[in-house]
């Protein structure tokens, strides 16, 4: 089977520290969508070798004897630090990544194991790519004596092709003895060409083969049925032409404004998704108000109905008493309107309004209790009226019987 693989070495100063908590999945707000994070526990870290160390074996010596010679007595860089103070580049190191492949080279893996194994190996596949960059990056150091790799890091969790980060540190020195740090003067000392493109094209040559070898002998390790994982080789989809350095710089431009672009636009997408967030939690919140708010009004309504259910009750009790108490010529004769009936037996005028007849301003409860009050009144001034006259019947009476018995008295005393 044949697969690509590439090796790129990036010139940041910030070194592989730029990018290690990244590689390392230690970004507390990283939103990258290529990732998935639940795979990310199938990434493998490990030191091949430790930076600090590396830095100190190869500038201690020279920097101590540097500091002392007589002639450099008003030029001493006092230590490993202050030597590291005056240099262009904060770290040393640089960071390399090497992947496996490419989007389609992962694909078709995944469909040679599914159809051999079936569904459901999906991170044993994973797992597979990550153990074979790990044996990979334990070899790198035995391969180049002139480049020591110190941290490193796989990556396959992500969307695309499997890959790993490596910290490498190039360790020559100049024609003087000076510590030299220079990747382009490790490589020829390694390689042995005169022309700097030629090194690195081997060394692309050597780490991209070796990277698939490694990578398909893990995987023909964790699916043996799958004839195609038994020899891997490296293949080239291309060949590289040199550019100017006026082309490149172009080009380096460009892409440092599309970077720009791309962080700006990635920093609205943030935003816009944190406010549609804020607005879906307001969206419920007044979704949860309304719910609540209707079922106030169902409770509302449903407690009008039954006040509406009692008051018709209280007015027909009202009416029957109204009915008891008042005399009977005071109410439904000859099938007229108990409130036109009152009217025509009370001086208080009567008019007929929208909602019917009303009586010195009253209608409806009002009205029938006003009734009441207006017929309590007559009656008690018929009751007086009618305990006068008998009173005074009664009084009467009893004056014209006190004087027939002095009449009667009299008589009888005469016939005596």
């Amino acid at each position: 089977m044949k697969v690509t693989a590439t090796s790129n070495v990036q010139t940041k100063k910030s070194g592989y520290a730029g990018v290690q908590p990244h590689v390392e999945r230690k970004l507390p707000d990283d939103r990258n969508e290529n990732i998935y994070f639940n795979k990310s526990y199938l990434n493998i870290y490990g030191k091949s070798a430790d930076y600090t160390k590396a830095i100190y074996k190869d500038i201690n010596p020279w920097v101590k004897e540097h500091d002392s010679k007589p002639s450099n007595k008003y030029y001493k860089y006092g230590s490993v630090e202050g030597y590291l103070k005056k240099q262009n580049r904060v770290r040393q190191d640089r960071n390399m990544v090497s992947t496996f492949g490419d989007t389609e080279t992962k694909r078709k893996i995944m469909d040679l194991v599914r159809s051999e194994y079936g569904l459901g190996h999906e991170e044993k596949v994973l797992k597979a790519f990550s153990t074979g960059l790990k044996r990979y990056a334990d070899g790198f150091n035995k391969r180049n004596k002139h480049i020591t790799l110190c941290d490193w890091g796989t990556n396959c969790d992500e969307l695309g092709a499997p890959h790993i980060h490596m910290s490498i540190l190039a360790r020559t020195k100049t024609k003087r003895g000076k510590p030299s740090f220079n990747l382009n003067s490790a490589l020829k000392k390694q390689f042995g060409n005169s022309k700097n493109q030629d090194n690195l094209r081997a060394f692309r040559q050597q780490e991209d083969s070796k990277l698939v070898e490694l990578v398909g002998k893990s995987l023909h390790q964790s699916f043996p049925k799958v004839e195609a994982f038994k020899s891997m080789s490296l293949t080239r989809t291309g060949k590289q032409q040199s550019i100017s350095m006026d082309e490149y710089k172009r080009a380096k431009k460009d892409n440092e404004r599309l970077l720009t672009s791309n962080f700006r636009l990635s920093s609205e997408n943030r935003f816009l998704r944190d406010e549609q967030k804020d607005l879906s939690k307001d969206l419920d919140s007044l979704r949860d108000d309304y719910s609540k708010q209707l079922d106030k009004n169902i409770k509302l309504e449903s407690k009008n109905k039954r006040l509406e259910s009692s008051n018709d009750t209280l007015t027909n009790r009202i009416a029957d008493g109204y009915k008891v108490f008042v005399p009977s010529g005071y109410h439904n004769r000859a099938g007229k309107d108990v409130t036109t009936d009152v009217a025509s037996h009370d001086s208080t005028p009567e008019h007929k309004s929208a909602g019917g007849y009303t009586v010195g301003g009253y209608s409806g409860l009002p009205l029938l209790l006003y009734m009441i009050k207006r017929t309590a009144k007559k009656d008690y001034k018929k009751l007086k009226e009618l305990y006068s006259t008998m009173t005074d019947k009664k009084r009467d009476k009893k004056t014209s019987n006190t004087t027939k018995n002095k009449t009667k008295n009299t008589e009888d005393d005469l016939e005596l």
